[in-house]
C-alpha cells in the first residue's frame, strides 16, 4: 500500500460523509481550522492534502490507518508476516494441469498460493507450481499428485541447457522435455531449433526446477521429489 492510496481512501470517506449529510464543508473547516474553500478544494483534487492537514482530518473523524485498510489487504499482510516468521515464500499453483489430452494450463491465473521453503525456492526468478497430468511416455512415474516446480523467467527459457528439462507448448499441447544440443540446433521434445537465438521462446513457456508429490505436505522441497536443476536451487 502506498501513501498516495492512503490520501485517496480518506478523501473518500470524507466525501461520503458528505453525501450522506454526516457533515458539512463549513462545519468540518471550521472544526480543522482552515476555510471552506482551502477544504473543497482539497476534497476537488485541486489543492494537495498535506500529512498535517489529513491527520486533523482522521483525528476530527476517529480514524486510523487501519480504519482505511481493506479487510483482504489485513490478511494478506498477516499471511505475508507469518510466511516471514516461518521463512516460507507463497508460490503460485498454476490453474489446471499439463499432460496429454489437457488444456493448456493458465500461467497467469493462480489456483492457491503454496507455501514453501525460502531458501529452496530463492534462487529460482519467476517460480511456478504446475500440476502434472499421468503421462505413460514419461520417465518420472508421474501420478495425479505429481506437481513441477518451474521458472518462467525469460533468461532460463532463452538459455538453453543440455541435459536440462523444460515445459513446452507445440500445436496447443503442453509436455515436459528434455533439451539436447546436436550441433548448432537444439532438439526439445521432438522439434528443431536453431541454437544461439530466441525463436524457440513461443515453444520453451518455462525451465523445470523441480518435481516430484505435492510439496504441501511438508513445506520442503527436497522431502517430496527431487531437483533436476541445481544451478537455480
Amino acid at each position: 500500500m502506498t501513501f498516495a492510496l492512503f490520501q485517496h481512501r480518506l478523501i473518500e470517506s470524507i466525501r461520503a460523509r458528505l453525501r450522506n449529510g454526516e457533515i458539512t464543508e463549513r462545519g468540518f473547516a471550521r472544526r480543522l481550522g482552515v476555510s471552506q474553500p482551502h477544504i473543497h478544494n482539497v476534497l476537488k483534487g485541486v489543492r494537495i492534502l498535506t500529512p498535517r492537514l489529513a491527520d486533523k482530518m482522521m483525528c476530527e473523524l476517529g480514524l486510523t490507518l487501519l480504519d482505511l485498510v481493506e479487510a483482504h489487504e489485513m490478511r494478506a499482510a498477516g499471511e505475508r508476516m507469518w510466511l516471514q516468521q516461518l521463512d516460507l515464500m507463497a508460490v503460485p499453483l498454476a490453474a489446471g494441469r499439463l499432460g496429454p489430452a489437457e488444456e493448456w494450463p493458465d500461467f497467469n491465473a493462480a489456483r492457491e498460493w503454496v507455501p514453501l521453503n525460502r531458501r529452496e525456492v530463492a534462487g529460482i526468478a519467476d517460480p511456478l507450481l504446475i500440476q502434472l497430468s499421468p503421462d505413460p511416455k514419461s520417465q518420472w512415474g508421474i501420478t495425479p499428485n505429481t506437481l513441477a516446480l518451474v521458472d518462467k523467467d525469460e533468461e532460463a527459457r532463452r538459455n538453453l541447457v543440455a541435459g536440462a528439462w523444460y515445459i513446452i507448448r507445440h500445436g496447443g499441447d503442453g509436455a515436459v522435455a528434455q533439451a539436447e544440443r546436436k550441433g548448432e540446433r537444439w532438439q526439445v521434445g521432438g522439434l528443431s531449433v536453431p541454437a544461439g537465438r530466441t525463436q524457440h521462446l513461443h515453444l520453451v513457456q518455462a525451465k523445470v526446477v523441480w518435481v516430484g508429490e505435492d510439496p504441501r505436505v511438508a513445506c520442503r522441497l527436497s522431502q517430496r521429489g527431487r531437483f533436476l536443476d541445481t544451478t537455480s536451487k
